[in-house]
């Protein structure tokens, strides 16, 4: 259980990070096309202010989000153990991408302001991808 447990955790703040550092640098970008020029000082001063910030409204959704996610993949995993990887990789991307989506088509909001491009919304569930390998490769089965 304790293994478990450090995964999720694990997961999770790679998720959070890169999602909040993904979202940032869209916000910069978007600031630099407008030719606001941005240093490497300012980009990590807004990074840590926006994971700062961030961490109880999209650092709770997407800690929800993982745990329904890896729960799901979970149960499938022990029926098909040899989805289990992929599985939890996809799981991660797509629960990233359901909060966007869900709060996009259900609510009519985006806030999370880089998710309205494609390129935005991919690197969001980039993120949750990533969070979904750390998970499973912390997490792994023990081997007889």
């Amino acid at each position: 259980m304790g293994k478990r447990v450090l995964a999720f955790v694990a997961a999770w703040l790679i998720t959070y990070i890169l999602a909040v550092t993904a979202a940032s640098q869209g916000v910069l970008g978007w600031l630099e096309s407008l030719g606001r020029k941005i240093s490497i000082g300012e980009r990590f001063t807004y990074i840590g202010h926006d994971l700062a910030s961030m961490i109880i409204p999209y650092g709770a959704i997407i800690l929800l989000s993982l745990a329904i996610a890896f729960g799901i993949v979970g149960l499938i995993a022990r029926a098909v153990p040899n989805l289990r990887l992929l599985g939890y990789i996809l799981g991660g991307f797509v629960a990233v991408l359901a909060i966007h989506l869900t709060l996009r088509f259900v609510f009519e909001m985006n806030p999370v302001w880089a998710t309205g491009s494609a390129f935005g919304l991919m690197m969001q569930g980039m993120a949750g991808l990533i969070g979904g390998y750390v998970f499973a490769r912390i997490n792994s089965p023990a081997r007889a």
